[in-house]
């Protein structure tokens, strides 16, 4: 059950400059750093384990996410209804695009891991009340599994209409 707590979470990449922690130490709130392993804290930073079951209630109660650009934590993140702020590494094409369009959404922000700012950080945070809102307005309608089964259902009614095999039926 997602709560809002008075800290951020962060999941970086085990090969983030030291720079990015720098940033992050700079920003003085608590943060609960995931993805570079155990390290003593470091101001209000808490370097985490992986650790599954923490990891989850960790993220379900932050206010924010400051992460690398996979799918699948901007996903979980944003069912949550947390803001993101993105990092991806620069040639990371795929990562990128995601980036791109969890700005489009206005659900948050984001810098290449290479170009990132404190400038940036801070004004995602003073934007977090915005992609807050956003969120509230998106829960419910960010899972698309009923539209992709009704889209592969027409595509087989139109395969079959035209002489191709019936398919199977049965539930999903």
């Amino acid at each position: 059950v997602p709560t809002e707590g008075d800290y951020l979470l962060s999941y970086l990449r085990a090969n983030t400059p030291e720079s990015i922690v720098d940033m992050l130490a700079a920003l003085e709130r608590p943060i609960k750093v995931y993805g570079l392993g155990e390290r003593p804290s470091r101001g209000q930073l808490a370097f985490r384990p992986i650790h599954e079951t923490r990891f989850a209630a960790d993220l379900a109660g932050c206010q924010a996410v400051i992460c690398a650009a996979g799918n699948q934590l901007i996903g979980e993140s944003l069912f949550l209804g947390k803001p993101v702020f993105a990092v991806p590494e620069a040639r990371h094409h795929e990562q990128r695009i995601n980036a791109h369009y969890l700005k489009a959404m206005g659900v948050g922000d984001w810098s290449t891991l290479e170009g990132l700012q404190q400038s940036q950080i801070r004004q995602f945070l003073a934007d977090v009340p915005q992609y807050r809102t956003r969120l509230q307005q998106l829960q419910g309608r960010l899972d698309g599994t009923a539209d992709a089964l009704q889209a592969i259902q027409s595509l087989l009614a139109a395969g079959t209409s035209k002489g191709a095999a019936t398919p199977v039926s049965g539930s999903y």
